[in-house]
């Protein structure tokens, strides 16, 4: 019988995109993109109570729930974020 795992240890990936409206262009704002998973079995985990979509004010999550987008900008820095943002509303 295969032994449960429980999840005692953790890898995280997050990457930080530069968001313009096209290549090349003046960037408009900035997403850290971020994944975790269990480092012992791999199991990807999933982010809860955070709407689905992209935002440039405030955090949301991919559809398969398993990466938090979250806004950034430097410290001191307002941008001007001028990109097509979504959000997905189940009724």
């Amino acid at each position: 019988m295969k032994e449960v795992c429980t999840h005692q240890n953790f890898k995280g990936e997050i990457a930080v995109n530069r968001l313009t409206r096209e290549e090349g262009g003046e960037v408009r704002s900035f997403m850290a993109d971020l994944r975790i998973s269990c480092a012992d079995c791999g199991r990807p985990f999933q982010f809860i109570g955070v709407p689905f979509g992209l935002l440039s004010d405030k955090p949301t999550m991919s559809a398969d729930m398993q990466e938090l987008r979250i806004p950034i900008h430097p410290d001191g820095e307002i941008l001007n974020p001028l990109f097509a943002e979504f959000v997905v509303r189940a009724n």
